[in-house]
């Protein structure tokens, strides 16, 4: 099947490079170097989802780290896969799915991600991690949807749908039911959704008049109000299992890096951050007690289609791993094999 014309761009790794990290307090060690310093305790039956990024050839001939939708009828490629790993890297688990933004429902029975496996728009799907059967939930003909999160009592997902893919703009927040039914628009200009932990607030990424700010929002699309402010983008929430942090990815330090604050925007402060990498997507463990971020190296050659209205994390080429950090912000370790990996979620491992 020949991938839709668009502008969604395609993570792929080039390998893993060691990396110098300048984490809060200016730490001189690779993550590699700080992991073995350290260690966090987790459940043994937490996991992690993530989406393998694997190498795609261009149509020049050369290997590239991005590439356009568009530009992929000619090139020979393999996409995004779903990967289920320990917090420690251990007990890989390859899914065989191509998919993307995978979120890990309540109970661990299901993991929703968007894939176009079998449409030639982004549909949100489920698949059973036990036996790796697939459903897809929505069957839109002329919009992609993308970022499911379940609500805390796994009966509703909320998602986005953007209207226009050429390119990628005019998002959409929606909620349904887990099994595709009943779904609702509840805000314009708005993605990326994380649930509070009582399920009455959805907090989500604004891109309103071209600046990304967080946003949380009522289940039933009624107050909506802003949280960040300021110059840089803010993007990418993870509400805390307490329901007394949320978490998101910001610039404005320069790169991108992991920041916390408040439900109601106060109390704004730097978590992790690097001189040399993008952090992203933050996910919080089920427990509270530790963060998993995306660590994104930037090609040197980055590009921007007019109108695109997408963050720049989910935009930018590079090389992406998966690290996880304790509640100090010191001593990342590497979640992800070599082939990378990026868009983590916690979960557990249901039978």
């Amino acid at each position: 099947m020949q991938p839709p014309v668009s502008y969604l761009y395609i993570c792929i790794n080039l390998g893993f490079v060691v990396r110098l990290l300048c984490l809060g307090t200016l730490l001189t060690n690779s993550c590699e170097a700080q992991a073995s310093q350290t260690s966090i305790a987790t459940p043994a039956s937490e996991r992690i989802v993530f989406s393998r990024s694997d190498q795609l050839a261009s149509a020049l001939g050369g290997p590239v780290l991005f590439i356009a939708e568009r530009d992929l009828q000619a090139a020979n490629f393999q996409s995004r896969f779903l990967q289920i790993v320990s917090p420690d890297g251990s007990n890989l688990v390859d899914l065989k799915t191509m998919g993307t933004d995978p979120s890990f429902s309540p109970d661990g029975k299901q993991i929703a991600f968007s894939s176009n496996q079998s449409s030639n728009r982004f549909q949100i799907a489920v698949i059973s991690p036990a036996d790796r059967k697939v459903r897809i939930l929505t069957h839109l003909t002329d919009s992609d949807a993308f970022t499911p999160a379940w609500s805390p009592d796994g009966k509703r997902i909320a998602f986005c749908v953007f209207r226009l893919s050429h390119p990628f703009h005019e998002p959409s927040l929606y909620v349904m039911d887990a099994d595709g039914g009943n779904a609702k628009k509840i805000a314009d200009h708005a993605a990326e959704p994380s649930w509070a932990p009582d399920g009455k607030r959805i907090a989500f990424t604004s891109s309103v008049d071209g600046k990304y700010d967080i946003a949380t929002i009522r289940d039933d699309g009624s107050d909506r109000k802003q949280l960040s402010s300021g110059a840089g983008e803010n993007a990418s929430p993870a509400w805390s299992p307490d329901g007394a942090t949320i978490a998101f990815a910001s610039d404005r330090k320069g790169r991108s890096g992991i920041f916390l604050m408040n439900p109601d925007g106060s109390d704004l402060r730097a978590f992790v951050f690097s001189k040399k990498e993008e952090f992203c997507f933050p996910a919080w463990s089920r427990q509270g007690n530790e963060l998993a971020f995306t660590s994104l190296i930037p090609d040197a050659n980055q590009a921007r289609v007019l109108g695109e209205e997408l963050p720049k994390c989910r935009r930018w080429s590079g090389e992406y791993q998966i690290y996880r950090i304790g509640p100090d912000g010191k001593n990342p370790r590497r979640v992800t094999p070599k082939a990378g990996g990026l868009e983590p979620s916690y979960g557990i491992a249901a039978n």
